[in-house]
């Protein structure tokens, strides 16, 4: 659980479960009679606007994920770092002095997150290798107690 607004606690993962989709991809999105571009969407989260987040990232996510698999090649791997991303940036987008640049910066932050979560994984194994591995063991030693006996 994260703490992120006004006392307002979850995971990214349960808003992009959680909440209906608000955003289709494009460079402005309608929401009634107003029409919302990014960059608005963006100065509003950085006054503190937290349903102005949950837009961003119902915009974003998607691609996001995508991004993030092509990178990592695992899906679990994916959708961690992406929560990471989100997470870093409704931290740091105050620091975020143009909007017109956000989805460089977010992208930026998202692979940054990518390689290092893969170079921290890359000596371990997942258990499908393992079992792989432990299969061809056992069935060298079988060979090997058959030549053998």
């Amino acid at each position: 659980m994260t703490q992120l607004y006004n006392g307002f606690s979850c995971t990214i993962r349960e808003l992009f479960i959680n909440f209906p989709l608000l955003y289709s991809r494009g460079s402005s999105q309608r929401r009634g009679d107003n029409t919302l571009d990014i960059p608005d969407v963006i100065k509003k989260v950085q006054k503190g606007d937290f349903e102005a987040f949950e837009y961003l990232i119902k915009f974003e996510g998607p691609k996001a994920l995508k991004t993030a698999y092509l990178i990592t090649g695992e899906k679990h791997i994916a959708e961690e770092c992406v929560q990471e991303a989100f997470l870093q940036c409704y931290q740091k987008i105050y620091q975020l002095k143009n909007p017109q640049v956000f989805e460089s910066w977010f992208y930026r932050i998202l692979t940054r997150i990518c390689w290092g979560t893969i170079s921290k994984n890359k000596n371990n194994v997942s258990l499908e290798a393992l079992k792989e591995a432990g299969q061809d063991f056992y069935s060298e030693k079988d060979n090997t107690e058959e030549i053998e006996g």
